[in-house]
């Protein structure tokens, strides 16, 4: 029979400091402070919001307490399941979860009726509670609520609920809890089934993972449309300061008249262009002018220099990226044919463009 007036921890706990590992029998423990599962807590509500975040954390003190009573029972000897419950209000104490307080426990193992009733004092969760989030309109101890729920149901081998009607943090002085089985909830049953089925948990939270991902999809299209009009805008503005200087050009010999000529002459065809000459001898000029004369001069005109970038920064440039494509890669990036789109793009110095991305460009100007 099991002394709950003089347990102790270095009865219930193997501590192998040598080995880094604490057992509860055969199962391994961690010890972690009050202030980090107050943070983390409070991040579940923040993030899943209150209702999602409460069965969450009655689904986790569930399997906490289930699996608890388990270890306690194989290795134990009690007289009666009764004792079993008292024990397990001792390991939360000597834990400093809670100090319980059993007003009342009420079984019956041939109807299967059972009824107890709590008082929790000096909870954790209750005091994290109010240190992140100030005095509540509810219960909070929902960990506690489902430790209680798994391990009385452990003990007794059928479904018990426990549910807090009043709290500490609510400004209670104590934490009042009554436990029953399925049958004695009566209409509450359904209810708190649903809280406890790790089933619908999944859907909520899975439903909640598509709503963020949707949003998160929608932040991206915003961001990668914002970028897209900012370099319009400064290609438009680039446009026309040269365009206000590009009427100021003259043409004195016969060969540049005719080379004016035949880019008139092209300036209506939806074709692709190759313009080349030494340094200096105005061919952006040219790609300008046949850009202003033909049909897409109501678009966007993209200039970029090949030779100046390097094979990886180039292809980034002319088709774009995904985020996380590459280290720095934060977030979409429209290419420049797609931010061209039905205006004209300027690939000037092609002929020193890797053969690789030669045949890609090939690929995209097909």
């Amino acid at each position: 029979m099991m002394d709950l007036e003089h347990l102790d921890l270095a009865e219930l706990f193997d501590f192998r400091p040598d080995l880094g590992v604490i057992r509860l029998h055969e199962q391994r423990v961690v010890i972690l402070s009050t202030a980090a599962m107050g943070l983390l807590r409070k991040e579940l509500i923040d993030t899943l919001g209150s209702e999602t975040a409460r069965r969450l954390m009655l689904r986790f003190g569930y399997a906490d307490g289930y699996h608890d009573a388990v270890s306690l029972r194989d290795r134990s000897k009690w007289d009666s399941a009764v004792d079993g419950i008292r024990a397990g209000a001792v390991l939360h104490r000597l834990e400093g979860i809670v100090r319980a307080d059993i007003l009342k426990v009420d079984h019956d193992a041939k109807s299967g009726h059972f009824e107890q009733e709590v008082a929790w004092h000096d909870s954790y969760v209750a005091e994290q509670h109010l240190h992140h989030h100030g005095k509540s309109s509810a219960p909070v101890c929902w960990s506690l609520v489902g430790y209680a729920s798994g391990y009385v149901s452990a003990c007794l081998g059928q479904e018990i609920y426990f549910r807090e009607n009043e709290c500490l943090a609510q400004g209670a002085t104590k934490c009042s809890v009554v436990g029953r089985d399925a049958a004695s909830w009566g209409n509450a049953l359904e209810e708190l089934r649903f809280d406890f089925q790790v089933a619908d948990l999944g859907r909520e939270v899975e439903q909640l993972g598509q709503a963020v991902h949707q949003r998160l999809q929608e932040v991206d299209r915003r961001e990668r449309l914002v970028d897209r009009r900012e370099r319009e805008l400064d290609l438009l503005r680039e446009r026309v300061a040269r365009h206000a200087a590009s009427k100021h050009f003259i043409a004195g010999s016969a060969a540049m008249q005719e080379v004016l000529e035949l880019a008139a002459r092209v300036a209506p065809l939806d074709t692709t262009v190759l313009i080349y000459g030494e340094s200096g001898t105005g061919k952006e000029f040219i790609v300008r002018m046949i850009h202003e004369q033909s049909p897409r001069a109501g678009g966007p005109f993209v200039s970029i220099n090949c030779a100046a970038l390097t094979e990886t920064l180039l292809e980034s440039e002319l088709f774009g990226h995904v985020r996380g494509a590459f280290t720095g890669a934060v977030r979409d990036k429209a290419g420049l044919f797609e931010v061209a789109g039905s205006g004209t793009i300027f690939l000037d110095e092609i002929g020193e463009v890797a053969p690789t991305i030669q045949a890609k460009l090939l690929r995209a100007l097909q």
